[in-house]
């Protein structure tokens, strides 16, 4: 996985939630806490597996499958909206 974020793109960390928008301030959302750990998690350059194995330890073990289910639709949601490209 080499995912960067869109130059069009303004994110800042509020809180615990990370506020995504363009330029223009269009398509302004928010993230909730867990898809902006993933959404800093990305950033920081950290590999597919590191990300995953980083929210295991947090969250468990036994909860590997609906993490990685959760990571993978976040980069696909996220590729879709176009904040993230390959």
């Amino acid at each position: 996985m080499n995912l960067c974020v869109n130059e069009s793109i303004i994110w800042y960390q509020n809180d615990d939630e990370i506020i995504i928008t363009g330029i223009d301030d269009e398509k302004l959302f928010k993230l909730n806490p867990i898809s902006s750990e993933i959404f800093t998690l990305i950033i920081a350059d950290d590999n597919y597996d590191t990300i995953i194995d980083k929210l295991c330890l947090k969250y468990g073990k036994n909860n590997k499958d609906i993490i990685i289910n959760d990571v993978n639709e976040f980069i696909d949601d996220m590729k879709l909206l176009k904040v993230f490209k390959e």
